[in-house]
C-alpha cells in the first residue's frame, strides 16, 4: 500500500455492500444505542479512549472472537460483515458530544482502518485528523485511513457520533509476510479482546491487565502529578537500567 494517511475505497471494492446498505445498519445501531448496549468496557483494548465519558463501544467481531450480542441486536449487519474477509474486526464507536480523543496511533502496520457514518453531526466540527490532514464524518460515507499515522478526534457538536469501526486486513507482498502478519496480530487481538457484556469471562490477559496492571497504573499517574520531578527522574533511571542490563 502506498505509504500515505488516507487509502482509496477503490482498494477494497467489497465493501461497497456496507456502504450500500447504510441505513439498514444505521437502524439497528440506533435502537442498539437507545436500548444502552453501546457503552464503556475494561481490559487492554481501547482503555485510555472511556475515560471522561469520551467513546463508547458495542463489539460486533474481533479477530475470531464470535459475540451472542452482536446476533442477538445486530443481525443483518453481523451478516453483511461476515462476508467479508478482509475484515478482521468489527464494532460500533460512539464518540459523545463535546469530547475528544487525544492523538494517537496503533503499534502494529498490519490492518488499515474503515470508518462508516451512520449518525454523525454531518459537520466539519466532529472529525478525524490522520497526519495533519482532516476528515469529518457524514451519514452514508466512508473512509480508510492508515491507524499508523498519528491521528486524533474531536466531536465539538451537541450531537453524538455513530460509525462502523472495522480493522482490515492490510495487502501485503508475498505469501509468507501476509500469513505471518495476520497470524501474529490475530493472536494478539484475541488474547486482548473486550466484551460487551461485564458478565462475560474475561480473557486471561485482560483479568491480569485489570487485577493488577490498571491499579498500578492508576498509582504511578498519581504519583506522576504530586512528584512531577521525581516521577520523570525515576523513569529515566529505569530506562538506563535496562539499557545497561542488555549491552553491559
Amino acid at each position: 500500500m502506498p505509504n500515505e494517511p488516507f487509502v482509496n475505497r477503490t482498494e477494497f471494492p467489497e465493501l461497497q455492500i456496507l456502504r450500500d446498505n447504510w441505513e439498514n445498519i444505521r437502524n439497528e445501531v440506533v435502537a442498539l444505542n437507545e436500548q444502552g448496549h453501546v457503552k464503556s468496557g475494561s481490559g487492554v483494548a481501547f482503555r485510555s479512549f472511556y475515560n471522561d465519558d469520551r467513546w463508547r463501544r458495542f463489539y460486533l467481531t474481533w479477530y475470531g472472537k464470535e459475540y451472542q450480542e452482536a446476533k442477538q441486536h445486530m443481525p443483518k449487519t453481523l451478516a453483511m460483515i461476515n462476508n467479508i474477509p478482509s475484515i478482521n474486526s468489527a464494532l460500533i464507536a460512539r464518540l459523545n458530544p463535546g469530547k475528544t480523543l487525544k492523538p494517537h496511533r496503533d503499534p502494529f502496520s498490519v490492518s488499515l482502518r474503515y470508518h462508516l457514518g451512520l449518525v454523525t453531526p454531518n459537520s466539519e466540527a466532529c472529525r478525524i485528523i490522520v497526519d495533519g490532514e482532516p476528515y469529518f464524518w457524514k451519514d452514508g460515507e466512508d473512509v480508510i485511513f492508515d491507524e499508523t499515522f498519528i491521528h486524533e478526534a474531536t466531536n465539538d457538536t451537541d450531537e453524538e457520533r455513530l460509525i462502523l469501526f472495522c480493522d482490515l486486513q492490510r495487502p501485503m507482498r508475498g505469501p509468507i509476510s501476509t500469513w505471518f502478519a495476520l497470524r501474529t496480530h490475530k493472536i494478539i487481538c484475541f488474547l486482548t479482546a473486550g466484551s460487551n457484556n461485564e458478565k462475560e469471562q474475561k480473557s486471561s490477559v485482560n483479568s491480569f491487565y485489570d487485577r493488577y496492571l490498571y491499579p498500578a497504573f492508576q498509582k504511578t499517574r498519581v504519583f506522576k502529578r504530586r512528584y512531577r520531578k521525581g516521577y520523570f527522574a525515576t523513569k529515566f533511571l529505569l530506562y538506563a537500567v535496562i539499557v545497561w542490563l542488555i549491552f553491559f
